[in-house]
């Protein structure tokens, strides 16, 4: 009997078949008696009251069904049409007898004594509408589940734990993951089977295989549920040990993606490719900070394929979230909202470590885009769009060759060439835009310099974008998230200080008062989602994480306090929250957000998003190295260590881990850093550059009541302020330090050489090695910094200056 339970786990190949769900435009109310739901005696009557209300109150869009009267109104309504979530509102018009997740379908499947079929999905996913219009919008299958089953609809954005679970507890039994998530449990919520989606035949066979065994072996379904029960207890008990890990083994797992990266070839069997954007950031980070070439050069790679592939929107900005194929041609057509934040910040460090423009180019059309396309009134990010619109996958992004001709008129043969369209089309008839030959060589073939290929190709881009625009557009989910907000917030700053254009630090710090101010109520308590106006379903790990990342951000490059406290209040709600008083690390949810949950999850791994406990680690250490408060250093500690074993097996899983450990042990790299606990920046600028010779000044901005000694400190017990710089490339041929102040302390009888306020170095860099360079000069300033009671240990602060300075 288990057998039967794991090979149906076993998803089949998706067709490559897109359906159509029928859909209906209501522009007004109309008042409408819906049809009882099919297999059931009919809601109670106070449920049809509210649905009525709501219908009655409802400026109705498109009703996703296919059963609908004469005028267009849909036959049947059920629990999800009180629901805030659109992806849970798109389901509203089936037959099924869906209920949200709550106590109450788990309390009726009890009294009924059925086992209740748990769907988990999201607003833009495309199998989740495939399944839908095969299977729940059908009222054979409808009257089936309604009769044997008690079936929950869960938005796995609206509630990320609900999914973390039940993605285990599939995983567990032998299963893959994937949207649409399918789990069966008993009324005690102990699941016992998982699949992803099932074409109509699979899935009822797989319903009614269910129904006989519930029936007639009970046993067995106990069993495996208690055991998948234990698993998922297990899983999250992990015990608390050390964690080793440094530079030999961060550059281990960079070994290991980069020979993962070279064992793909034309032989390679065909698999889907995701942006992995926490890996790229590790590399990246390890280029910098180690000047690793290697890391570099996977990165670019990585980076430059995805330029030119399919999955960049070319003509509109933005990335579709993956593609169906290992050469980055063919993408599943939705964008969400996470992956333009994430993928824009690589683009942003590649751009800013090399000094390619075309990363600068390909990030500032990501934020560009969603800036006009996914941002509302308040300055504010809309959470996704989906794959369909017409009712099939993809086609508001395809082309036509009469389709180009007719956007871009006299340019068409340009564009033509440039994307590689053909007649045939490269998908289906059609074609999805790709580059297949770089720019400079395409220009060179034209006898136009580069910048006047780009512009014209900028041209007609836009072009081409006003024509799509007036295609029936893929829906929008309007949700405002507060966590996907909070990368976006963090990409934005981070953007403006790489970039240098203060329309992104405006954006950023815009919307970041608008989460703050508005995501949160009246007591304080965060929340994750507002639609509609409404506040929805209290803040998860992610969220109060991510935030905190968005905020310290702000700090840094505005360097306004508010931004500070806000950062530690929120720091504070969130170890009183999420934080394990008996093994450490962070629950994804706050304990006041566990009803219905057969276990309290924490957030393990770096996936398609950063684990919270990551990106917590990560934030606490920028935290204490910005105020100096020791908690901050412990808790980040502990976290490493609650993950320790996680992170000792299978550090190849947790990248944007191993980037917070950087942090934590060596803070962060690049031209600006805290020392002296949060009382003094240290900044690395560069003033002039000839082609081997740099000329930069570090400053060392403290506050008032401290001071650092000067390079030539007049106690032996005290250190002194030297700069020096171990880069292989780069020497440190000159350094000028301001003259001294005398300063009298209580800890010292004489009087002692010191600088106070703002510290200016300046420092002339040579380059030693001829010919270009890969990477920027490094420079390291040794410092001790006192105030009229104490001195502070000495320490190092390093900085590097990123080859893309010197050539921007």
């Amino acid at each position: 009997m288990k057998a039967m339970f794991k090979n149906s786990l076993r998803p089949p190949l998706f067709s490559a078949v897109l359906l159509v769900t029928g859909v209906s435009c209501l522009n007004t109310a109309q008042a409408v008696e819906f049809q009882t739901l099919p297999g059931t005696e009919g809601l109670p009557s106070e449920v049809i009251n509210e649905i009525d209300r709501v219908w009655d109150q409802t400026k109705h869009g498109a009703v996703r069904s296919k059963h609908l009267r004469a005028d267009g109104t849909p036959e049947y309504a059920n629990r999800l049409l009180l629901e805030k979530s659109p992806y849970l509102r798109q389901h509203a018009h089936n037959p099924v007898n869906w209920y949200a997740w709550s106590e109450t379908p788990f309390d009726e499947a009890a009294r009924r004594d059925v086992p209740v079929l748990l769907s988990i999905g999201y607003s833009a996913c495309h199998w989740c509408h495939v399944m839908e219009d095969e299977s729940y919008d059908d009222e054979a299958v409808a009257r089936y589940l309604n009769q044997n089953f008690v079936a929950v609809k869960v938005d796995r954005e609206t509630n990320p734990e609900v999914d973390e679970i039940h993605l285990l507890a599939v995983q567990l039994m032998g299963g893959s993951g994937g949207w649409p998530l399918h789990v069966l449990l008993t009324p005690d919520r102990e699941p016992f089977l998982g699949m992803t989606y099932l074409p109509q035949d699979e899935f009822v066979q797989i319903l009614e295989r269910v129904h006989e065994i519930w029936n007639l072996d009970r046993e067995t379904i106990d069993a495996v549920a208690a055991e998948v029960a234990q698993g998922l207890e297990s899983y999250f008990a992990l015990p608390a040990m050390p964690v080793d890990i440094g530079k030999e083994q961060i550059e281990s797992v960079i070994a290991g993606l980069i020979e993962d990266e070279a064992a793909r070839d034309e032989f390679s069997a065909p698999a889907p490719r995701f942006p992995s954007e926490n890996d790229l950031l590790l590399l990246l980070s390890a280029a910098l900070r180690y000047q690793n070439s290697e890391a570099l050069a996977l990165a670019e790679k990585l980076l430059t394929d995805m330029a030119f592939g399919g999955i960049r929107d070319h003509v509109g900005g933005g990335f579709h979230r993956y593609t169906v194929d290992s050469e980055w041609l063919i993408p599943h057509f939705e964008k969400m909202l996470y992956n333009q934040a994430q993928i824009a910040r690589a683009y942003l460090f590649a751009y800013e470590i090399t000094g390619k423009p075309l990363y600068k180019r390909v990030a500032l059309q990501i934020l560009d885009y969603v800036l006009r396309d996914m941002t509302d009134q308040e300055g504010v990010f809309y959470s996704a769009t989906d794959a369909d619109s017409e009712g099939e996958e993809g086609v508001f992004f395809l082309w036509t060759l009469d389709e180009i001709r007719k956007a871009t008129g006299d340019d068409s043969d340009f564009v033509i060439s440039h994307f590689g369209a053909t007649e045939e089309g490269n998908f289906e008839g059609v074609n999805i835009l790709f580059v297949p030959n770089p720019p400079r060589e395409k220009a060179l073939s034209m006898g136009l310099q580069l910048d006047e290929y780009l512009n014209r190709l900028s041209n007609v881009a836009e072009r081409m974008r006003v024509y799509r625009d007036r295609r029936e557009k893929p829906f929008l989910d309007a949700k405002i998230i507060t966590a996907w907000n909070a990368l976006m917030i963090t990409t934005l700053s981070e953007a403006s200080r790489i970039i240098g254009d203060e329309r992104y630090l405006d954006a950023a710090t815009r919307a970041a008062h608008q989460i703050w101010n508005y995501h949160q109520t009246e007591s304080g308590e965060l929340y994750r989602i507002k639609i509609d106006g409404h506040l929805i379903q209290p803040g998860k790990l992610r969220d109060y994480t991510y935030l905190l990342q968005a905020l310290v951000s702000l700090y840094d490059q505005t360097d306004e306090s508010v931004w500070l406290e806000r950062s530690e209040r929120l720091a504070s709600d969130l170890l009183t929250r999420f934080w394990d008083i008996r093994r450490g690390g962070l629950f994804s949810t706050a304990a006041s957000d566990t009803d219905g949950l057969i276990v309290r999850p924490k957030d393990r791994f770096d996936d398609a998003l950063p684990s919270g406990n990551s990106v917590a680690a990560k934030s606490l250490s920028r935290l204490y190295h910005r105020t100096g408060k020791e908690i901050y250093a412990t808790r980040a500690k502990q976290i490493f260590q609650a993950f320790g074993s996680d992170l000792m097996r299978a550090p190849s899983a947790w990248t944007y881990a191993l980037n917070a450990v950087q942090e934590y042990q060596d803070r962060s790299a690049g031209v600006s850093e805290y020392a002296a606990s949060g009382h003094a920046k240290v900044t690395l600028s560069l003033v002039s550059k000839t082609e081997s010779n740099v000329s930069a000044i570090v400053e060392i901005d403290l506050d008032e009541g401290w001071h650092v000694q000067s390079d030539s400190p007049s106690a032996e017990n005290l250190i002194g302020t030297r700069l020096s710089s171990p880069s292989d490339d780069w020497s440190l041929a000159d350094v000028v330090y301001p003259p001294a102040e005398t300063l009298v302390t209580s800890f010292q009888s004489d009087p002692i050489s010191v600088w106070s306020g703002k510290v200016r170095i300046d420092a002339q860099l040579k380059q030693t090695q001829t010919g270009d360079v890969q990477f920027g000069p490094v420079i390291e300033v040794r410092l001790q910094a006192c105030d009229d009671r104490l001195c502070l240990l000495p320490e190092t602060v390093r900085l590097e200056i990123p080859i893309g300075v010197l050539k921007g």
